[in-house]
């Protein structure tokens, strides 16, 4: 089980992107596909034994640091959205309900 790190500062974007495996899930906490998304996330931090660093973006608290990971990894800002980098480079993403735990461990692979 993972312990998830929220994305506050452009340090840890930095960090994201110098990982050899990161997850990045952004969030809004007023959306209900949101919080369906986030279950699928939290089911695969939860129940994986990942090697990979693990972040959440609040979008509606730090709208700045989404529209940042936006901007630096050429990925257009959705929420919810998931993504998968492997050293520093987008390999997986998806939005909305296509959030699910399995497809996150498959891009892990």
């Amino acid at each position: 089980m993972g312990s998830v790190r929220f994305v506050d500062s452009k340090e840890v974007i930095e960090e994201i992107l110098s990982e050899k495996k990161a997850v990045v899930f952004k969030h809004s906490t007023r959306c209900p596909v949101s919080s369906s998304a986030k279950n699928h996330f939290d089911s695969f931090v939860n129940e994986s034994d990942t090697d990979a660093s693990l972040y959440l973006i609040d979008v509606i608290m730090m709208r700045d640091m989404s529209m940042e990971f936006a901007a630096r990894t050429g990925v257009d800002h959705q929420s919810p959205q998931l993504l998968v980098l492997i050293d520093g480079e987008v390999v997986y993403k998806a939005s909305h309900y296509g959030i699910n735990a399995d497809d996150i461990v498959k891009a892990l692979d």
